[in-house]
């Protein structure tokens, strides 16, 4: 029994055939789910596409108006001294005598006296000097006489000789003696000029109309020549001194620089305003900025044209903001700095579409730029800000107010 054949076992298939089998049938129907898929969206029906319109940007605008325009230029400067002078004793000597006024900060008028030395030793001088010049004149007397008898003697004596004698005319008639004697003349009358100068030197007086700022004597004070009694400075106008940008100096009129006659400058201060003139330009340029220095004229500096409670007197020393009317742009359009974009383009609004012209910047300020070309009467120009800025944009314009109210008015 042990030989017969296992016909049941024989029979039963493998079980990793039946695995297998499994597996291909997974894939087919697998890959039928596949190709069944992409033929149902290959064929399936699609919907047109429909082209992508530009919704046109809102923007406001407004008109360009060509106008004339005067330049102005901003700059801050120090009031300085149109005139300051030290003032020195040109002799020595104990002071006597002082000025009310001669104190720090008063007031002293042209001529004014400052200050007297003791005359005492000049007076003294002089009278020797006086005294020397008499001694002269009565020996230039004794000598003319004297030329008168040599005179006469020579005649003489000429007659006797008949011209026969080698002695000179000069030596016989004393010329060389009244020579002298002139000289010794005049010497003593430039002694006593010398002597009466060193007197009136004795009083010190006010040059000009001046401010005294600085006071170095008193009274007993003693002197000797070349000693400081004061300094002082001029009243009847003072200067700013300011720098502007080299390229600013073609739109202001300075005096034997490219005008006759200087720009009109506004001055503002703490205590007010005044007004002033450019007076010239200086041969230097700042020496950090490398900007260029210009002086203006202020007169009357302290406002003595005006009673005292109206006065706004300035100050030496104070730093003033100055604003010069320069030269008038004759047809420019002012647009706002910020509209112009990348220092040298403008947006348009024309044909309901953005245009970004080139234009050209005559002048510019902390807030405006003048506009000489690009940009035509009329035209309209946007102020506001775009985000992709492109050449042919569609644009939706929000009309100036000014504007908008015309066209209401005229419906």
């Amino acid at each position: 029994m042990d030989n017969m054949p296992d016909h049941h076992a024989a029979s039963t298939p493998k079980p990793h055939k039946r695995v297998w089998l499994r597996v291909l049938i997974i894939v087919v129907i697998l890959a039928a789910s596949f190709f069944a898929a992409s033929y149902l969206i290959k064929t399936a029906p699609k919907a047109a596409k429909k082209a992508k319109v530009k919704k046109p940007v809102l923007v406001s605008v407004m008109p360009a108006q060509p106008q004339a325009h005067q330049v102005t230029i901003t700059a801050a400067g120090q009031v300085v001294a149109s005139r300051k002078v030290d003032l020195q004793a040109q002799v020595s000597g104990q002071v006597i005598r002082l000025n009310d006024n001669f104190d720090l900060g008063k007031r002293l008028a042209k001529g004014q006296e400052l200050l007297a030395l003791d005359p005492v030793d000049y007076e003294v001088a002089l009278a020797e000097q006086q005294a020397a010049l008499a001694d002269a004149r009565y020996a230039l007397s004794i000598e003319e006489g004297l030329q008168e008898v040599a005179r006469r003697e020579w005649q003489l004596f000429e007659q006797e000789h008949s011209g026969q004698t080698n002695l000179p005319p000069a030596l016989a008639l004393r010329e060389p003696h009244l020579k002298k004697a002139e000289a010794k003349v005049r010497a003593a009358e430039a002694g006593v000029d010398k002597a009466r100068i060193d007197l009136q030197r004795t009083i010190i007086t006010t040059p000009f109309d001046a401010l005294v700022i600085d006071k170095a004597v008193d009274l007993g004070s003693q002197l000797s020549s070349q000693s400081t009694v004061a300094t002082l400075v001029a009243t009847d106008e003072f200067w700013v001194e300011l720098s502007v940008p080299m390229q600013a100096l073609a739109w202001i009129e300075i005096p034997d620089y490219n005008a006759t006659q200087g720009s009109h400058v506004k001055i503002t201060t703490a205590a007010g305003n005044r007004t002033g003139t450019i007076l010239r330009l200086l041969a230097d340029l700042e020496t950090q900025g490398r900007m260029a220095r210009l002086l203006v004229r202020i007169s009357d500096p302290l406002d003595l044209g005006h009673p005292v409670a109206q006065r706004t007197p300035l100050l030496l020393g104070d730093y003033v903001e100055v604003t010069i009317l320069g030269r008038t742009l004759a047809e420019a359009t002012k647009v706002p700095r910020q509209i112009i974009h990348d220092n040298r383009h403008l947006w348009l609004a024309k044909d309901k579409k953005l245009h970004i012209r080139p234009v050209q910047i005559a002048w510019r300020d902390k807030e405006y730029f003048y506009l000489t070309s690009g940009v035509s009467a009329g035209e309209l120009i946007v102020t506001s800000d775009l985000a992709a800025p492109v050449e042919g944009l569609p644009l939706r314009l929000d009309r100036p107010k000014a504007q908008t109210s015309g066209d209401e008015a005229g419906r």
